[in-house]
C-alpha cells in the first residue's frame, strides 16, 4: 500500500487530498497519513533530495529547497 500511495505522488502535478488517496487506495485517512510519515522519514534517512509536504489542501512530492 505504502508504494501506491508513493506512485500516486510521484505521478500527479497537483496535490492529492486525503480524501481523494483514500478513494483511490481504499483505506482510513489516519493509515495513509502514516503512510506518508513513513515514506519522508524514509526519504530523510537515505538522504534523498524530495519530501512529500502538505499544501493546498492535499499531499505532493517536492524537491528540498537546497535542490530547487
Amino acid at each position: 500500500m505504502i508504494r501506491t500511495i508513493e506512485a500516486l505522488l510521484i505521478a500527479t502535478d497537483t496535490p492529492l487530498s486525503l480524501k481523494k488517496i483514500e478513494e483511490i487506495v481504499k483505506v482510513p485517512e489516519a493509515e495513509i497519513r502514516r503512510y506518508i510519515d513513513e515514506l519522508n522519514q524514509e526519504y530523510h534517512n537515505s538522504l534523498r533530495a524530495f519530501e512529500i509536504k502538505q499544501i493546498a489542501g492535499g499531499f505532493q512530492i517536492y524537491t528540498l529547497p537546497e535542490f530547487a
